[in-house]
């Protein structure tokens, strides 16, 4: 890119094995954790902050935000879509998975470790469960409305791969 070397952002942790994958292929990774909003329960419960990433606007070229989005509610998920663009790069890649269904209410969030460019495997991460939200395809393409998306696959275990590039 115009920027020297890409700028890679993966969402919720990552292992060194996919740090070192990544920066292979000649990436600045950045890892970086992140905590959804509290759902609220009812209109009596105190309002809740907008959802702001502590990341610099338009500092990355690639980012991976894997399953997070489906611990967000529906109503924080535009949200989370402003904030992907604010810190997206006009032409860069977005990478989100998501579950397009789910048995139970709760699920640990995954850690996704790249070993090869064919192999990729999910584990959990350490730590309390939290609530996991199924959204509606549309809904998640509602949430990046500051993206195009390039294409949604969705795998055999129900998972969703969607490409989306930051519009400009």
């Amino acid at each position: 890119t115009k920027h020297g070397r890409p700028a890679v952002l993966t969402l919720g942790g990552a292992d060194g094995g996919t740090i070192t994958f990544l920066a292979g292929f000649g990436g600045r990774v950045t890892v970086e954790e992140i905590e959804p909003p509290p759902v609220r329960r009812s209109d009596d419960d105190a309002p809740v902050p907008p959802f702001k990433f502590d990341l610099p606007s338009r500092g990355y070229d690639l980012v991976l935000l894997w399953e997070w989005a489906d611990f967000f509610s529906k109503e924080s998920l535009p949200e989370l879509g402003l904030e992907l663009a604010r810190i997206s790069r006009p032409g860069a890649t977005l990478l989100l998975l998501s579950r397009s269904s789910f048995d139970g209410e709760v699920d640990r969030p995954m850690r996704y470790k790249i070993h090869d460019e064919e192999t990729v495997s999910r584990e959990p991460l350490s730590g309390d469960s939290r609530r996991r939200f199924v959204h509606a395809t549309r809904t998640l393409e509602l949430a990046l409305k500051r993206f195009s998306i390039s294409g949604i696959h969705l795998q055999r275990d129900q998972t969703r791969e969607i490409l989306a590039v930051r519009n400009a």
